[in-house]
């Protein structure tokens, strides 16, 4: 049995691989280059796709950055510290030099401000192994939900002064041979580009059309290894060690909104991250 693995250091290596990469197949022999089928893919064709992947993708980042509002409540990641301000006028106390000088702004007051607490920055390095790999049946729902968890994590990770590195797994098992491709999409000392990193765990194009590209591109005898005419072998879960290792999707991760959170809950308690127990999300 062969494994094939094929690695990118970045999101953008992928992207660029699975538009150009040369394939002996015809587009009209290429599952990822169908037209139609939406509630498949995710995008009505290909190009779609791509556009989405180079410039992010407003509607589910829009999705994830209201779950975000109400999460990162429950996270004491800064604290409110006053901060001496100088007012035109009180309440506040008169500074009489200032006042006699004729300064336009002799009232000593104070304002709130967040500030990074000392105890929430550690530096940590946390790496995240995202197995985007799903069965045909499930839903393009499904997978934006665990895509927006696992977005909520990182996020909610780097607000408690962790930095996160996000690796994307996309795997098939076949008949004979499996297939292995990772990409990294986030470095540790990257910022959280919420509508790419939407777009890449949580869109159904990434693994069905933009995935599906790259395996097309192996040749002959690799590709009937595993996988036949619309059919692009089974998941496969692969584990990399000391990582938070998210595992493929066959019908039934994520579900509901209870299981997420629990989930979130869990694996940030394991990297010392509490909820706040007063917090509605408990």
């Amino acid at each position: 049995m062969a494994d094939i693995k094929i690695v990118f250091k970045s999101w953008s290596e992928f992207v660029t691989q699975a538009v150009s990469g040369k394939c002996s197949l015809s587009n009209s022999q290429r599952t990822s280059r169908d037209t139609g089928n939406a509630r498949f893919f995710g995008t009505e064709t290909f190009e779609e796709a791509i556009e989405l992947a180079r410039v992010g993708w407003p509607e589910g980042a829009k999705k994830v950055k209201a779950k975000l509002d109400i999460l990162r409540s429950a996270i004491p990641a800064k604290r409110m510290v006053k901060e001496v301000e100088m007012s035109r006028v009180g309440p506040g106390i008169i500074d009489m030099g200032r006042y006699k000088q004729g300064h336009p702004a002799p009232w000593v007051t104070w304002a709130e401000r967040e500030e990074e607490s000392v105890e929430a920055v550690d530096g940590k390095i946390i790496t995240i192994a995202f197995n985007i790999t799903a069965s045909g049946g499930v839903s393009t729902d499904t997978m934006f939900r665990k895509g927006a968890t696992i977005a909520a994590l990182t996020d909610l990770l780097e607000r408690s002064g962790k930095r996160v590195e996000l690796i994307l797994i996309d795997t098939s098992k076949g008949r004979y041979d499996s297939m292995t491709i990772q990409s990294t999409i986030k470095r540790p000392e990257d910022p959280l580009d919420i509508d790419r990193i939407t777009f890449s765990i949580g869109h159904s194009a990434t693994l069905r059309r933009l995935g599906f590209s790259i395996y097309e591109q192996q040749d002959n005898a690799a590709r009937n290894g595993w996988t036949s005419a619309g059919n692009y072998g089974n998941c496969m879960d692969v584990n990399i060690p000391g990582a938070i290792n998210i595992h493929s999707s066959d019908l039934r991760y994520f579900s509901d909104e209870a299981s997420q959170l629990a989930w979130l809950k869990r694996n940030l308690a394991d990297n010392g991250v509490e909820w706040d127990d007063e917090n509605k999300l408990n």
